[in-house]
């Protein structure tokens, strides 16, 4: 089960249809992909 990261909060819509997509394999890659380039843009951000 993905956990809900806090970062995330400010995307919710996004975050909620990858999770829910992450039933199946291309939807976990997707998730595991936004996740990464998210941490980045959050780097950026602070």
């Amino acid at each position: 089960m993905v956990k809900q990261k806090q970062g995330f909060i400010t995307l919710p819509n996004i975050y909620a249809f990858l999770y829910f997509s992450a039933n199946n394999q291309q939807g976990i890659k997707v998730l595991l992909v936004y996740d990464e380039e998210f941490k980045m843009f959050l780097q950026k951000a602070n």
